[in-house]
């Protein structure tokens, strides 16, 4: 039991790591132009693909653990070979994938190659319908491209906020403010994509109605819980704290990256919830 607690709370922390490099990456091809903060978020994308790199290593050793139930199973070579050939061991090479096409994309202060970044990201994205629910599914020709637009919006929206950070205490207040608009606006149309898609998904995968009174069920009833206070938070920001920043001051800007510290927190709080929710239990369960 205990190599599996490990392996949850390994694999939450790589979700926080990959999905940060990869939507950091997606917000310096769409805004490194404007922003005066792209060395900082350069280096940010640097260390979370670092991170996420020995996370998955991490969390790939612990899989013959996982099998034999101890942690003295990293040392069986049979199970090594066993985990080398399992849909895990494919999703985590897609995403160490993804993560070596980010920092082949980058220069010192911006992104060099804006394609390979953005063909990074959507790797990562894409690693997670090589594992999971979706990928036993009989319709996984329509929940597996479901799943992927639903972590791509994610992974760009996550991974935004702490560039957004970055922008407010790096740029000057109207270059940040505009930034911000911009960001807003983008992610007003994109962002309910992550209900859509997730409660289609859901409907997809659960038994029947009841589930939703099970632990999968109740787990994905506070996702979405999660998602209508982040919605609040985006909506905060876009139509106050966003103007008064524009307005100039820096008591706007520092109030706004506390709300952006806030919608971290909490998307955070939901991968690594996501991460022990798909371990353990199952939509049937």
């Amino acid at each position: 039991m205990l190599p599996d607690l490990l392996s949850a709370v390994l694999r939450g922390l790589g979700f926080v790591a990959i999905l940060q490099a990869g939507g950091a990456a997606l917000f310096l091809v769409g805004f490194s132009r404007e922003a005066a903060a792209r060395r900082s978020v350069c280096r940010l994308i640097r260390v979370a693909a670092v991170a996420g790199s020995v996370l998955l290593l991490a969390q790939y050793l612990l899989e013959p653990a996982r099998m034999a139930g101890a942690f003295a199973g990293i040392w069986d070579r049979d199970l090594q070979l066993f985990a080398l050939h399992t849909r895990t061991a494919l999703a985590l090479a897609l995403r160490l994938a993804g993560l070596l096409l980010l920092l082949a994309a980058l220069r010192n202060d911006d992104i060099r190659l804006p394609g390979v970044a953005v063909a990074g990201a959507i790797v990562i994205a894409g690693s997670f319908a090589a594992t999971g629910h979706t990928s036993q599914n009989p319709e996984r020709w329509l929940l597996g491209p479901l799943l992927v637009l639903h972590l791509l919006v994610v992974e760009f929206w996550f991974g935004s906020l702490l560039p957004l950070r970055l922008v407010t205490m790096h740029d000057p207040a109207a270059a940040a403010a505009r930034i911000v608009s911009r960001f807003s606006k983008l992610a007003a149309w994109t962002v309910p994509l992550i209900l859509v898609a997730g409660t289609v998904i859901a409907a997809w995968l659960l038994p029947d109605v009841a589930a939703l009174r099970r632990p999968y069920g109740l787990g994905l009833l506070l996702k979405v819980l999660a998602f209508v206070l982040l919605m609040g938070l985006a909506a905060h920001n876009k139509w106050r704290l966003g103007p008064a920043l524009e307005r100039g001051g820096t008591a706007a800007a520092a109030r706004l990256r506390r709300s952006i510290d806030m919608e971290f927190l909490l998307i955070a709080a939901v991968l690594l919830g996501t991460a022990a929710l798909t371990m353990f239990w199952s939509p049937e369960h």
